[in-house]
C-alpha cells in the first residue's frame, strides 16, 4: 500500500512540475507589449514616465504612411496633428508660426547616448503639409529633424543626448492657417516611431 501511495505521489508531483513547466513556456508572466525592449539593447522611449508635458504613445490612431507602410508592430508608434475640436486631439496648442505644438521631458539619468526613431508623413498629411521636431539635452538644442512632407521618405532620426540628464522632446505639425478656420489642404500629420534610447 505505502507503495502505491508513493507512485500516487509522485505522478501527482510530476504533473504539477508540468503544468509548471507549461506555465512557463507559455508565458503566465506580463506580455511584452509593443513598447517595451526588443532585445536590441534599448529602451523604449515609451517607457519612461514624462515629468512635464505630455505626447501619448502609441495612441491608437492607424500608423499608415503615404506609401501604405504600417508602423503599428513598431516599438512604439505615435500620430501627431493638430485637432482642432476633432478626434485628432494629440497636438492642442499653437505657435506664432502657424504650427501644432506639443512636448514631454523624461528624466534619462546620463544613462544614455543617442535617441534614435524613425519619422514618416501619415496617410492623412496634407499636399504642403509639413512636420519636425526637436530634441533638446537639459535644456539644450541638439538636434532638429528635417521637414516630414508628404513626399517624404522614411527619415532615420538621431540626437546625442550622452550625459544629459533630463531632455525634451518636441513635436511640430503645420496647421496651414488661424486659429479655428478649418483645415486648408496645408494640415501635416507625422509618424514617429521606434524612438529609442542607447546606453
Amino acid at each position: 500500500m505505502k507503495k502505491m501511495e508513493r507512485r500516487k505521489f509522485l505522478q501527482v508531483m510530476g504533473a504539477a512540475a508540468l503544468v509548471g513547466a507549461a506555465g512557463a513556456l507559455t508565458g503566465c508572466g506580463p506580455v511584452p507589449g509593443p513598447e517595451q525592449n526588443k532585445g536590441d539593447g534599448s529602451v523604449s522611449l515609451a517607457s519612461l514616465d514624462a515629468f512635464t508635458g505630455h505626447l501619448e504613445w502609441n495612441n491608437g490612431v492607424e500608423p499608415e504612411d503615404v506609401s501604405g507602410n504600417s508602423y503599428s508592430k513598431a516599438v512604439n508608434y505615435m500620430v501627431c496633428a493638430f485637432s482642432n475640436g476633432s478626434e485628432w486631439d494629440f497636438l492642442k496648442s499653437y505657435t506664432s508660426n502657424g504650427y501644432g505644438y506639443g512636448f514631454a521631458e523624461y528624466r534619462v539619468s546620463k544613462k544614455y547616448k543617442k535617441l534614435t526613431m524613425k519619422l514618416a508623413p501619415h496617410k492623412l498629411m496634407n499636399k504642403d503639409g509639413n512636420a519636425y521636431i526637436k530634441v533638446y539635452a537639459d535644456d539644450k538644442l541638439v538636434a532638429t529633424s528635417e521637414f516630414v512632407k508628404k513626399k517624404s521618405s522614411v527619415i532615420d532620426f538621431e540626437a546625442n543626448i550622452a550625459d544629459a540628464e533630463y531632455i525634451k522632446l518636441e513635436v511640430y505639425v503645420h496647421t496651414g492657417n488661424s486659429i479655428g478656420e478649418g483645415p486648408d489642404g496645408n494640415d501635416g500629420a507625422l509618424i514617429m516611431a521606434d524612438a529609442k534610447l542607447w546606453s
